[in-house]
């Protein structure tokens, strides 16, 4: 099951960025949750859906998270058909406006 997700028209730009990059590592502090798809169903589910904003809401750091999602992703390995991440793009568009901005005053 995809989620959908309305994208507000500023952050658009950002998203055909994102679309366009390899994502094969993406820092924790640019996903807001991901869905874990297994062969094998895990309590009766083939998707759990795994919210990071909820951790980063209450207090957890990118590194605690981070470390847990590793580890969670380990165990569950032989289990694991993909994993689909949602990136928080306000935050992306934030430091990439940052990284512009610095660029510029250059």
């Amino acid at each position: 099951m995809k989620r959908e997700i309305r994208i507000p028209d500023k952050l658009k730009g950002i998203q055909e960025i994102v679309e366009a990059t390899d994502k094969s590592d993406i820092p924790i502090k640019y996903v807001r949750g991901l869905d874990l798809f297994y062969n094998i169903p895990i309590h009766g589910e083939t998707v759990e859906y795994v919210d990071i904003r909820h951790f980063k809401e209450n207090g957890w750091s990118n590194d605690e998270i981070d470390h847990i999602i590793n580890e969670v992703v380990k165990e569950r390995k032989e289990y694991l058909k993909s994993i689909h991440f949602y990136l928080d793009l306000e935050s992306l568009a934030a430091d990439i406006e940052k990284q512009t901005n610095k660029y510029l005053k250059k």
